[in-house]
């Protein structure tokens, strides 16, 4: 199905967090999804386009921009530190 801007932000996060090196300039996988994240915002927030999360699966289904927005901005700051000061800083400064 279509990207949702939730799951491109935390698919990015898990990302960072998995690389297999510490310097992530070079990870064509990360450059699109941060370029997606920032194609995708509309005066500085997200939307996904559709109730994504849920209390009960299948049944009951809700859009909550704010959290959608917080995971969005999350990953690309977590981008921008790993790319700056690697990703294992920038995965400490999530956890630290």
């Amino acid at each position: 199905g279509p990207s949702t801007t939730a799951q491109t932000a935390c698919g990015l996060l898990a990302s960072i967090a998995a690389s297999p090196t510490d310097d992530v300039r070079h990870h064509e996988s990360l450059a699109r999804a941060a370029t997606w994240l920032e194609d995708h915002a509309q005066d500085g927030k997200w939307s996904n386009e559709a109730a994504l999360y849920t209390s009960v699966p299948q049944i009951d289904y809700y859009e909550a921009p704010f959290m959608t927005h917080c995971i969005a901005t999350l990953a690309l700051q977590t981008y921008r530190t790993a790319l700056d000061k690697g990703a294992n800083a920038a995965v400490a400064k999530l956890f630290g």
